[in-house]
């Protein structure tokens, strides 16, 4: 069970990664240094708003992800 949990988790974080705007500068270095916003859920009543703070300094991704 907990293992089906983490693959849903990380289905729904790719999702939402896909299905998301990038919203901040255009004068940015780079593609994925930002914020992206999304949403994710079952159906489409039933959806889940999701915020990745990214930030990519050429060797390492690292950021946080807001419920």
């Amino acid at each position: 069970m907990k293992r089906v949990l983490e693959v849903s988790l990380f289905l729904s974080i790719c999702v939402a990664i896909s299905c998301a705007r990038v919203q901040g500068s255009e004068e940015r270095s780079d593609a994925l240094t930002g914020t992206w916003v999304g949403d994710f859920g079952p159906a489409f009543y039933d959806r889940n708003t999701i915020s990745l703070e990214l930030k990519w300094d050429g060797q390492k991704l690292t950021g946080l992800v807001k419920p």
